[in-house]
């Protein structure tokens, strides 16, 4: 029988100020947040320059929480910067600035941007700035922020790179809290303007942390801010990941699923240690590979024949997981039988455009995108229509 970890304990009060921060004085360290921004993070050099060139930081889309960082975080932040110059530098691409006024765009190469952004970060002597602050929050913003302090300085004459509005908070000395806390931060943050949303991935790989302090679903579902169904899916299989992480589970249902030659996801194969898509699994599934299901008639019949018994109490070993996984990427045998996509298509034109949780939902099924049609599934069971009368 396996015991719960004890929660940790998280004080949310704290009294915040606001200061501009020299851009060379704060740093996003991006491994904090490696584990959180998988596919969502995509490409923000490519965007934020053109956002910011005009006005600098627009207020409005939130502040990065400024915290000061300790003498090796310091090092981490200033190796990273070496790190984003040396990448920049073997770059012959170019990024778009801004748009003249003509259309036409305003552009720079990544080896101009590298001997920009090193002349932000050095001093006279050419000594990298130790940075004071690391910068929770605002993680895609602030991956390029460089690049957009030089679209605001060259939008126009005579200026100079922007500060950056942060709240300066202290956070606990203890480095589990700590981690903790800045995480619940980020977590309300994601639900502001010009935050990209995280993922149904991304959302597992916080609850697989989360799960590990002993946070319990509902816990769960309140700081995800998502429904009954999605958090109860989650929770069960972060804790499926968590007992079982030799078989790199997270990871794995955080690999880009396959496309052919034009970019279109197409069905996934199954591998030992590939790919998984994270829709195919229920809540279900991973409830009885956990042996957590109360009755027979609840079990996963896909999780059952893997296991090869009906016994609701006894969990699934390791090569008894990998065998489900295998069975629900191959096993058609016990699938009801499909809609053709002609036929869903047909259902889709002829649904109400003001039922756009319906349409997400068909969408999603359409494109075999199962985190789509899981988010779609949420936003139906919380959605507050009222029924009309005939």
């Amino acid at each position: 029988m396996s015991v719960s970890p004890k929660p940790i304990k998280v004080n949310i009060v704290n009294t915040y100020k606001t200061n501009n921060v020299k851009i060379s004085d704060i740093v996003a360290i991006q491994a904090n947040q490696a584990k959180e921004r998988f596919a969502s993070f995509g490409d923000p050099i490519a965007k934020f320059p053109q956002l910011f060139a005009e006005e600098g930081w627009n207020i409005l889309e939130g502040l990065p929480i400024a915290y000061e960082l300790t003498p090796a975080e310091q090092d981490a932040g200033i190796n990273q910067r070496k790190a984003n110059l040396a990448e920049w530098r073997k770059n012959d691409s170019k990024i778009i600035l801004f748009h003249e006024k003509d259309g036409e765009p305003n552009t720079a190469t990544y080896k101009e941007l590298a001997d920009y952004s090193e002349s932000l970060w050095t001093d006279d002597k050419g000594v990298f700035i130790k940075p004071k602050y690391g910068a929770n929050c605002c993680y895609r913003r602030m991956h390029a922020i460089a690049a957009s302090a030089m679209a605001y300085t060259q939008y126009a004459k005579d200026r100079k790179p922007f500060d950056i509005p942060s709240q300066v908070k202290t956070y606990d000395s203890n480095p589990a809290i700590r981690a903790k806390e800045m995480r619940n931060d980020r977590l309300q943050e994601n639900a502001q303007a010009g935050r990209k949303p995280y993922t149904m991935s991304e959302h597992l790989a916080i609850s697989c942390l989360e799960v590990a302090t002993g946070v319990n679903q509902v816990t769960l579902r309140n700081k995800l801010a998502i429904g009954v169904g999605v958090s109860q899916k989650l929770h069960s299989t972060s804790l499926l990941c968590n007992k079982f992480e030799s078989l790199n589970l997270l990871a794995r249902f955080n690999m880009l699923p396959p496309t052919d030659e034009k970019g279109k996801k197409i069905p996934p194969v199954y591998a030992k240690g590939g790919y998984i898509p994270l829709g195919s699994v229920t809540n279900q599934f991973s409830r009885t590979l956990l042996g957590l299901v109360t009755k027979a008639d609840k079990l996963d019949l896909v999780a059952v024949k893997a296991m090869g018994h009906d016994k609701p109490e006894i969990p699934a070993t390791e090569k008894q997981v990998e065998a489900a996984i295998k069975l629900l990427m191959t096993e058609k045998t016990n699938a009801p039988k499909m809609m053709s996509k002609d036929s869903l298509s047909t259902i889709k034109i002829g649904v109400p455009d003001q039922y756009t949780d319906i349409h997400k939902l068909l969408g999603g099924i359409l494109q075999d995108d199962g985190d789509a049609v899981g988010a779609a599934i949420d936003e139906i069971r919380t959605s507050k229509r009222k029924t009309v009368k005939a």
